[in-house]
């Protein structure tokens, strides 16, 4: 049976470290820079090419085989462009130069050649364009979950995650670095946010309260606005659900990429530190969300601006709050739970259907 294009890459990564384990994380990293569309197609390419039968068994042409996998792996990883069809092009050349030649004499030359300069990542990433195609600053009235939202006087934008009601009021919940910048004292939230167009005019929130352990915050929103649990893209939130676990299926819809498809990979074991939200702590109640198999966007699944997108399950509840990227792997991102969430504000309930307007 064939191997899934998972299994392929974390398998022929098993190779490459045995063979040299000083510069395997510098290949790993460069896997990590892909988002998973580039990632099954360079799994894919690593699957194909003709083997003549070896002389000596079965067995041996196994091991050749996975060599020639890791070789292929290796020399695309070397090029690095910045974009990933060019680098499996030039890795494929490379690959077919030496037909004959031992793929584990070949492996183990171009490890020896890799310089860890070469694979260093980006600022902001490589493979992927981080840059998308613009956010999405559209003026959102009624007000919607997924729109873009920023603090008057700074340029924003992060997402508006969804609407939650606490003691008779509505409040935006989003992360508290979107409605909340450290050094400024503004409690004024706009939509649009001012690097999109947004001005003094177009004001809808109030900051309240917010919690640096979680990275989340509420903003009451102002009397008189209209606002419903729906994302631009027609997704209807409904109510929550603490459950979330490991391989649960996941949706979520951020300002700069749009709807998407995830995953969650369980809890996250990093700790995180924060010192941009006040005194430095080490954030709480963490998951992982993977983009999926069936997710063939182009950009990296949580990117600058989908900041305070939540997370909802297939049912549509609310299970997470995200919060960044993981840090290298621009096909991962961090959430807090809901759970946690609702646990710092008790009582405190996502808004029902429909649109409601703010008492």
């Amino acid at each position: 049976m064939s191997k899934n294009w998972k299994t392929r890459l974390t398998d022929t990564m098993t190779v490459i470290t045995g063979l040299n384990a000083t510069k395997a994380p510098a290949v790993q990293a460069y896997i990590n820079s892909l988002t998973v569309p580039q990632r099954k197609a360079l799994s894919a390419a690593m699957a194909q090419g003709g083997y003549a039968a070896n002389p000596l068994g079965k067995a041996m042409e196994t091991v050749e085989r996975s060599h020639r996998r890791a070789l292929l792996l290796v020399v695309t990883a070397r090029a690095n462009s910045g974009v990933p069809a060019n680098d499996l092009a030039r890795g494929i050349a490379a690959y077919n130069a030496n037909p004959a030649a031992s793929g584990q004499a070949l492996l183990r030359a171009e490890l020896s050649n890799l310089a860890d300069s070469v694979m260093q990542l980006q600022s902001r990433g490589v493979g992927v364009d981080l840059t998308w195609g613009g956010w999405d600053g559209t003026n959102q009235r009624p007000l919607l979950a997924g729109c873009a939202i920023g603090q008057r006087g700074t340029n924003g934008p992060g997402t508006l995650g969804c609407f939650v009601q606490l003691n008779g009021a509505i409040y935006i919940l989003s992360n508290m670095h979107v409605l909340r910048k450290t050094g400024t004292t503004d409690a004024a939230i706009l939509q649009p946010p001012h690097l999109l167009g947004g001005t003094y005019f177009d004001e809808v929130a109030t900051y309240y309260q917010g919690e640096p352990l979680l990275d989340a915050a509420l903003a009451r929103v102002t009397t008189g606005i209209q606002c419903s649990n729906v994302t631009p893209a027609g997704t209807v939130i409904s109510g929550h659900n603490r459950n979330l676990v490991a391989n649960d299926p996941v949706r979520k819809h951020g300002v700069a990429t749009g709807a998407r498809n995830g995953v969650c990979l369980g809890a996250n074991p990093a700790q995180i530190p924060r010192g941009d939200l006040g005194p430095p702590v080490v954030m709480t109640d963490q998951v992982l969300i993977e983009q999926a198999d069936d997710d063939a966007s182009a950009y990296g699944f949580q990117v600058p601006g989908d900041s305070g997108s939540i997370v909802i399950n297939a049912a549509g509840e609310v299970v997470a709050l995200m919060h960044g990227q993981v840090p290298g792997n621009v096909a991962q991102g961090q959430a807090t739970t809901i759970g946690a969430i609702l646990d710092r504000w008790p009582g405190m309930a996502i808004l029902g259907p429909g649109v409601h307007v703010a008492p």
